[in-house]
């Protein structure tokens, strides 16, 4: 299998992962109050030094502007540039503001 194929094919299984989130939320009967904002990529090192493209497979499910701002708020409020904490309470309770 070729670079590029590899590629093709993993954000096939990308793309299957994403649905396999949305399912869980349907079995638990969790649509009503379910957001996500689902974004892989992988880096291309183009033909200029120190230059890199990236190629990115993504998902939005929210009802409004307000909804994704909050996702996004919360995801700015915890990057901290290594691993987030996952043993805060406020990583889970999330610190993204009010949809």
């Amino acid at each position: 299998m070729t670079k590029e194929e590899q590629r093709i094919e993993f954000f096939i299984r990308v793309r299957e992962k994403f649905e396999e989130i949305e399912q869980l939320a349907q079995d638990f009967e969790l649509m009503e109050d379910y957001l996500s904002i689902l974004c892989v990529g992988l880096l291309e090192e183009q033909e200029e030094e120190d230059s890199y493209r990236v190629n990115a497979i993504s998902s939005i499910f929210v009802d409004s502007e307000q909804e994704m701002g909050s996702l996004l708020t919360h995801l700015a409020a915890n990057y901290d540039g290594g691993a987030p904490d996952t043993g805060s309470i406020d990583f889970w309770m999330g610190q993204g503001g009010d949809a």
